[in-house]
């Protein structure tokens, strides 16, 4: 309710003294700023890397996290908090704790059929802790390794190929947003019925990105980045999956400029990583002030 868990060591008493220190900082941090801006305060600027597996988008929020002045954090399978370009320390959050449990084991899922329920709960709980992220840390930028509302829109490819088309494509991210609430019984419901649920209980409000960089790369080329990891790998990392995955994505990336989304594409193949990240770096840059301006 106040500050988010602390991870504290020592006697009662300096526990004790230690929280009331923070307790009273942030209280008069908390009354310095409102006083200070008389503005509601901006949402951060969220900017999702997307892209299929093994092509890099981890690599690619990470780096852009680090790149930016002022404060930034990056959300991947690691939670980091930057102050310009800095590591910075933050304390645990639970629902981190909680996703990153859940990611592990869909990870381990040896089948798609095991895979789909513990990775869409693990998208749900990456997109709860934007909020929890914007409430105690307050960063200029978040950077996250994939985007929970178009993840879950372009995975429905795999499960559902026979009615993935761009207009359902569409559908789904005004319904996963909360744009759009369609009818029981509508015939989309029928054929997503993973959608059906999760308007039944309420967790489609998911949060559209500010910036989406879509890094485009060959399956072929990061089923050999994949290999090259030494882990085990998933279920869908091969070349028929990723294939699909791909064009699922393409088609997102279509429907969102189509609205007028700030859309990036990197054909990644043949460019080194840091050429990658500038110009991911400087088109961020650039719709974040546009918007900014508008």
């Amino acid at each position: 309710t106040v500050f988010p868990p602390q991870h504290l060591k020592g006697e009662v008493g300096d526990i004790t003294a230690n929280l009331f220190e923070q307790f009273q900082t942030r209280l008069a941090g908390e009354y310095l700023y409102y006083q200070q801006n008389k503005e509601p305060r901006k949402s951060p600027c969220y900017v999702a890397v997307i892209g299929i597996d093994g092509c890099g988008k981890s690599t690619l929020s990470k780096s852009l996290a680090a790149n930016f002045s002022g404060e930034s954090c990056f959300i991947g399978d690691s939670l980091l908090f930057y102050c310009d370009g800095n590591l910075c320390p933050i304390q645990p959050l639970v629902t981190d704790k909680l996703r990153s449990w859940v990611g592990k084991r869909a990870k381990k899922a040896g089948k798609l059929a095991f895979y789909k329920i513990p990775k869409i709960a693990e998208l749900l709980l990456r997109d709860h802790l934007l909020l929890e992220i914007d409430r105690w840390y307050r960063p200029h930028y978040i950077f996250m390794d994939g985007s929970p509302l178009l993840n879950i829109v372009a995975w429905s490819i795999i499960y559902h190929e026979d009615a993935f088309n761009k207009n359902t494509c569409s559908l789904a991210m005004d319904i996963l947003s909360g744009k759009k609430t369609p009818r029981v019984g509508d015939p989309l419901y029928k054929k997503f019925r993973e959608l059906f649920i999760l308007c039944k209980i309420q967790l489609n409000q998911l949060h559209m990105p500010s910036v989406v960089v879509f890094l485009d790369i060959t399956p072929e080329n990061c089923i050999k980045r994949i290999l090259a990891r030494g882990q085990p790998v998933q279920a869908h990392e091969n070349i028929d999956k990723l294939s699909k995955l791909r064009e699922a994505y393409k088609m997102v990336v279509d429907v969102l400029e189509s609205s007028g989304q700030n859309i990036c594409v990197i054909k990644g193949d043949d460019l080194e990583p840091d050429h990658i990240t500038g110009i991911a770096t400087r088109y961020v840059h650039q719709a974040a002030k546009a918007d900014e301006e508008n």
